[in-house]
């Protein structure tokens, strides 16, 4: 009795879903079977058809973004996954963390031609289920470079109290790259008062019991700043102090993001030469692949004559 009325609310539920806005498709194939398809492992000829299928999808991904399934829809989808015979209509009982998964994919798939979605995944940094404004920062990130309005609400979201919203916003900052500018403020901040970052005792591991700043808390911000690059010139006297005087993990962030940041630094490469003979493994290695990097440009390269022996050390092997 109890299979009959299980199997009678799924074939309703089904049937209201038909009535409900009609999915795109491509290549006889709708969205949610390439959704699916592309999650699996199968990315190519997804991604290919949801970019032929276009903004079209938008509306589908905006939905399984904010995915919260009734409890109704999670009684069925349990049931669906203990039958067998009944596995062609998983599809339509995800859970929500698997639509969310497919809808990350097919944003990260339209790339550009999710640009109208992006006034609505800003309205979203404001939804009251932190869950919501995580996704939306996160899908932010995946399209930065068509979102570049969303840099003020995302610094906005970095006082978010929910510290895993507070940690993709600094991440989908970080993908904005040069664009990110306006951001250097706020993550200086950031980076100045660790004990504001709520993520360092909530989501992170714990730092080395001592007094250097908790690597793996301050890594977002750092490697943030990095990917801004030279737009972020301000923050290169607190990231030689971190390289001085940080923990392992910060410092290697750290001497990657100066090479990035400020490669015609005195400063900078004379703190990058100290770190390169640094008894820790890390630090020495990033450190020294940091001045790799500023020494590959030779016009860098002849205005730091001052660090000869660590760049004749390090002079690429096409050089004469």
């Amino acid at each position: 009795m109890l299979l009959l009325v299980a199997v009678g609310a799924v074939i309703g539920a089904i049937v209201l879903a038909s009535f409900g806005t009609r999915e795109p498709s491509h290549a006889g194939r709708r969205l949610s079977y390439w959704l699916a398809a592309g999650v699996s492992g199968n990315q190519q000829p997804a991604e290919e058809a949801i970019r032929h299928i276009g903004a079209k999808a938008l509306p589908s991904l905006l939905q399984d973004l904010r995915a919260d399934d009734s409890t109704w829809r999670e009684r069925i989808g349990a049931f669906l996954r203990k039958q067998p015979k009944l596995a062609w209509l998983r599809s339509q009982f995800l859970t929500p963390e698997d639509r969310r998964r497919q809808a990350y994919f097919g944003f990260n798939a339209l790339g550009p031609l999710a640009k109208p979605a992006v006034p609505e995944l800003i309205h979203q940094l404001r939804a009251p289920k932190a869950r919501d404004r995580q996704s939306a920062a996160s899908v932010l990130g995946l399209i930065a470079l068509e979102a570049k309005e969303a840099v003020y609400p995302l610094i906005t979201a970095l006082k978010d109290e929910n510290p895993a919203v507070q940690q993709t916003a600094v991440y989908a900052l970080s993908s904005l790259g040069p664009g990110g500018k306006p951001a250097v403020p706020a993550l200086l901040a950031m980076l100045r008062s660790e004990e504001d970052i709520t993520w360092i005792k909530k989501l992170t591991q714990p730092a080395a019991a001592t007094s250097a700043p908790g690597g793996y808390a301050l890594h977002p911000i750092i490697y943030a700043l990095g990917k801004i690059g030279p737009e972020a010139k301000e923050a290169v006297p607190e990231l030689i102090e971190v390289l001085k005087a940080g923990e392992p993990f910060a410092q290697a962030t750290a001497a990657r993001s100066l090479a990035k940041i400020a490669p015609k630094s005195r400063e900078a490469v004379l703190a990058l030469q100290d770190a390169a003979v640094s008894q820790d493994g890390t630090v020495s290695s990033a450190a020294t692949a940091a001045l790799k990097e500023i020494a590959s440009d030779p016009a860098t390269r002849e205005r730091l004559r001052f660090g000869g022996k660590v760049f004749e050390t390090l002079k690429p092997k096409h050089s004469k």
